[in-house]
């Protein structure tokens, strides 16, 4: 074995030590962006949550946006599979009803990813849960539908928005429209789209008093009505069926 003067040892540890440690820090940074969730922690199985493409919000120019809530995402939690993925930042674009999920890459580029609705069971934001039509085999024209109560007869609720082209001087590349709501009546697998205060009152026929007055009394305009004012008008509802039924 050949003799190394201990100088020229010390030299080579020297030279060689930015080398070994750019290659170590280069391989940590190496981690598939895919298992990286928006909070920057990894998930064992985040197949199951990453499982769209980027996504190029349309219409940037217009004025207002197509989310649900506001440009900036939420925390929430997303339900797919059995599996819960808790404190992900997520936006609902109800223009196209797509559920978008915020991520960072270990270079910090963010991407917003669209979800599979086949595979989300349901996800909860803003203290509200909206369940996947998809999922709960549920006939409709939208992917997700916040569910206001769990009894036996459910109320849901499924927002929208239209992107309006009408180009002027205030609105030089379009605009969005308002959040529309439609609420539907659900029981045994059926879903009853519910468009004005009559025909709400026409799925409960023998309590149309009762619900009036509690109407009246709690000044809930029903198409306009918040979901507490919905969850607590659906408690009652359900109270009055029970009272039918015997």
């Amino acid at each position: 074995m050949p003799y190394i003067k201990p100088s020229f040892a010390i030299l080579l540890i020297i030279l060689l030590f930015p080398i070994i440690f750019f290659a170590q820090s280069t391989s940590k940074k190496n981690i598939d962006p895919t298992q990286f969730d928006s909070t920057g922690f990894t998930h064992n199985n985040s197949d199951l949550l990453i499982n769209g493409p980027v996504y190029y919000q349309p219409n940037r120019l217009a004025n207002g946006n197509p989310f649900l809530f506001s440009s900036a995402p939420k925390k929430g939690i997303i339900y797919t599979r059995g599996q819960s993925f808790k404190g992900v930042n997520i936006n609902y674009d109800i223009a196209d009803d797509n559920l978008l999920l915020l991520i960072n890459q270990p270079n910090n580029i963010k991407l917003r990813i669209i979800l599979s609705s086949i595979l989300i069971d349901s996800f909860f934001v803003n203290n509200q849960l909206y369940i996947s039509t998809a999922a709960e085999n549920i006939n409709s024209n939208y992917n997700y539908l916040m569910l206001i109560n769990n009894n036996k007869y459910k109320m849901l609720v499924g927002y929208k928005k239209e992107m309006i082209k009408r180009f002027d001087k205030i609105n030089p590349q379009g605009t969005y429209s308002s959040v529309k709501q439609t609420i539907f009546i659900a029981s045994d697998d059926t879903l009853i789209q519910i468009n004005s205060k009559k025909a709400f009152l026409k799925t409960i026929p023998d309590k149309r008093k009762e619900i009036t007055s509690f109407l009246r009394k709690n000044k809930i305009h029903l198409l306009k009505a918040t979901p507490y004012q919905l969850k607590l008008l659906m408690e009652y509802y359900n109270n009055q069926m029970e009272k039918a039924d015997v």
